[in-house]
């Protein structure tokens, strides 16, 4: 038997920050982080909990893939409030951060690395709001958080069914502001989750459906958005696209595109958004040799191939569209064109492939990788050399 999950209200467009309003509750804790602050959005947000008479509590800690330092910050706060509301106000790290601390408010003696799909936890108390202010990760939709573990340096994938807000709120004001640089990782993140979602081992018909609808709308609208950041148009439908492709992941999977983005991430700090960028086209690549029917499916399903191609074509077209994207938000191909030594990297080879090949992802990723091939791949990844094994 399979499940389909999602938020119980999603709330999007222009003014969909008036939700806030409907939403029932007396003490609201937001968390976010300082730019959030700083753009005024915190004030906004706040306006509008108060309107309806609600108290209003928050921590503006939040910082990149965060630690779990920060939730328990976060969770200090909380505790001390009380709140029957929490609400994220951010970018993926935000929202996770805010998953996690309703999550250990509610079982403050369950350890964070026990918030996985067999451990019984129930929510009671509290509703959680999720308001993305990028159009990346979708974790707004998701039954997922990734926190650092900095003493052993690697990031924990934790997944539940309560992780997954109650409410999204998708209001493309919010994105207005956003850099050139955190579009096109913020849009490659959403895309690499999208084909993810569609060609890993326990895809199926409802998240198909979703993981086809937002790579095609984001193929459509980042380029636009990242040329134009004022293009409304393209900014909401960006908006809703990474949400739906977090909506078809967190319902059939993440694969190896994530895996090795997740280790590459702890090791060298590099944004989320790219690294899974930089992974992408490898990982089609190396998909392609037992799987290009699934590539090839999408491909043509989304127009980055035509109808009459046949698999393994359609895939290459699939792959160099991803690409041409990348090159026109200036994505780096490689680790080396990131800026990487060769030093630096083989000093930490042993590291990136102990913590690939402990990603719980890899065995949903469409073509499984062996430790040997995770070994060629990081080689081939650092020099930008196409997979040909």
């Amino acid at each position: 038997m399979w499940y389909f999950r999602s938020p119980r209200v999603f709330a999007f467009g222009e003014g969909a920050l008036d939700y806030l309003k409907e939403i029932e509750g007396h003490r609201a804790f937001v968390v976010t982080d300082n730019t959030i602050v700083k753009l005024g959005f915190l004030d906004l947000v706040m306006e509008k909990l108060k309107e309806s008479g609600k108290e209003v509590a928050y921590f503006d800690g939040v910082t990149p893939e965060p630690p779990e330092d920060v939730v328990y910050e976060s969770l200090k706060i909380a505790q001390k409030f009380n709140p029957d509301l929490i609400i994220g106000l951010g970018g993926g790290s935000v929202l996770d951060v805010a998953k996690v601390t309703q999550v250990l408010f509610e079982h403050p003696d369950l350890p964070m690395l026990e918030i996985m799909p067999l451990t019984p936890i129930t929510i009671k108390k509290t509703t959680l709001i999720a308001i993305p202010t990028t159009s990346g990760t979708g974790s707004d939709a998701t039954a997922s958080a990734v926190i650092t573990n900095s003493k052993e340096n690697y990031k924990m994938e934790l997944n539940h069914p309560v992780l997954i807000p109650y409410v999204s709120i998708l209001d493309p004001v919010l994105t207005k502001s956003l850099p050139p640089k955190v579009i096109a990782s913020s849009g490659m993140d959403a895309l690499a989750q999208a084909i993810d979602g569609y060609t890993v081992q326990w895809r199926n018909d409802f998240s198909n459906g979703l993981a086809i609808h937002s790579t095609r709308m984001i193929f459509e609208y980042l380029p636009r958005v990242y040329e134009n950041p004022e293009d409304s148009e393209a900014r909401e439908k960006l908006h809703n696209a990474a949400t739906i492709s977090g909506l078809a992941w967190s319902n059939s999977f993440l694969g190896i595109t994530h895996s090795f983005g997740h280790a590459m991430g702890a090791v060298f700090k590099i944004p989320h958004g790219i690294t899974v960028g930089i992974v992408l086209p490898y990982s089609i690549e190396y998909a392609m040799k037992t799987h290009s029917n699934l590539y090839g499916e999408l491909a043509r399903a989304v127009g980055a191939a035509d109808s009459s191609d046949d698999d393994k074509t359609a895939t290459i077209k699939l792959r160099n569209k991803v690409v041409k994207i990348m090159k026109e938000m200036e994505v780096p191909r490689s680790l080396k064109e990131y800026g990487i030594s060769k030093e630096k990297f083989d000093k930490n080879f042993d590291d990136l492939v102990r913590l690939t090949s402990e990603s719980a992802v890899n065995i949903f990723n469409c073509r499984e990788p062996t430790t040997e091939d995770m070994e060629r791949f990081w080689h081939y990844m650092y020099e930008g050399k196409s997979i040909d094994f």
